[in-house]
């Protein structure tokens, strides 16, 4: 989605100050938006990583989603880069993926994402989501946690 709403302004703009927009388009990063159901913003983000691969889109993508305490916890937009590429590399450029329901609530959903990597492993994330106000963005699906799990948990099967 392009830059064109004061909140997709100011996450573009977010974006480019903290780095990534040198070499990721604005028009190819989609931005959280009241109207994104969970499920549209977690897939948005799988499709990115899974279409762009080792790329800085998918992982500006997933930035873009990440909730004000990530990317503070991060400080920089290099630092959570950094941290996709090296411990969550399989999301990057998955071929494939699907999403279980954990627990789901009004303002908070706990997924489990198993994606097949490259070499046609099958690789398990707890990814969860909270919909909540920010300045950008008032309650937009905002990404809050994402960690490989070691053993895959038993829920309903969404198609994302």
């Amino acid at each position: 989605m392009p830059c064109r709403t004061l909140a997709s302004i100011v996450g573009c703009l977010f974006i480019c100050i903290t780095g990534a927009c040198t070499s990721v388009s604005d028009e190819s990063v989609s931005q959280p938006s009241p109207d994104l159901e969970v499920d549209q913003a977690l897939s948005l983000q799988l499709e990115a990583l899974k279409s762009t691969g080792n790329t800085r889109r998918g992982v500006a993508q997933m930035f873009a989603f990440a909730s004000p305490k990530s990317r503070e916890m991060m400080g920089s937009y290099e630092a959570f880069a950094a941290l996709i590429q090296t411990h969550l590399t399989p999301l990057l450029g998955h071929r494939s993926s699907r999403t279980v329901i954990l627990e789901e609530s009004d303002i908070r959903v706990r997924y489990q994402v198993t994606v097949t990597d490259g070499e046609g492993d099958e690789r398990h994330y707890e990814w969860v989501l909270e919909n909540m106000p920010t300045p950008a963005c008032q309650f937009c699906w905002l990404n809050t946690y994402i960690h490989p799990m070691a053993t895959p948990e038993k829920g309903a099967t969404i198609e994302i």
